[in-house]
């Protein structure tokens, strides 16, 4: 986030600044944000991982799907096509209830 160090050293204000170098005012203001709840404004940060067991469908559904296991007994099952930025809320809003 170079841009957001610019800005800060810059003294101007966030619409001269976005104008100058072709930024959409928003995007600039969501970089702030981040950076201000904990985000680095110069890197990114580091990728979590979770552990995946891949095994074969059940019988019971031939079009295939998915079932997501988190720790504590609770688990998630997408069918094909499932989209996946609603599967990725889903569980995320899931992990943060416990």
């Amino acid at each position: 986030m170079r841009y957001l160090e610019l800005f800060e050293k810059s003294g101007l204000s966030a619409v001269e600044f976005c104008r100058e170098h072709g930024l959409r005012k928003q995007t600039l203001y969501n970089w702030r944000h981040r950076a201000r709840r904990g985000g680095s404004s110069t890197a990114s940060p580091a990728p979590r991982f979770a552990e995946v067991a891949v095994t074969t469908a059940a019988a019971s559904d031939p079009a295939g799907g998915i079932c997501i296991r988190l720790a504590g007994d609770v688990s998630v099952e997408a069918g094909v096509g499932t989209d996946a930025g609603w599967l990725a809320r889903v569980i995320y809003e899931l992990r943060a209830l416990r």
